[in-house]
């Protein structure tokens, strides 16, 4: 027996790709030129990632 409340559609979380605009990206890479960003494992992984995904572009 399923004891989970049926939701309605309004109160479900739509997951999906978000919609980023040149605008973010632009301003993404205007803040990794300023150094302003911090350090660490986390922060190495996310530049690498972005890094690979502005050079396929």
């Amino acid at each position: 027996m399923n004891n989970n409340p049926i939701r309605s559609k309004d109160r479900f979380v739509v997951f999906g790709a978000p919609a980023i605009e040149d605008a973010e990206i632009q301003e993404v890479v205007s803040t990794r030129k300023t150094g302003c960003l911090g350090t660490g494992p986390k922060v190495m992984s996310f530049q690498d990632e972005f890094n690979a995904y502005k050079g396929s572009q």
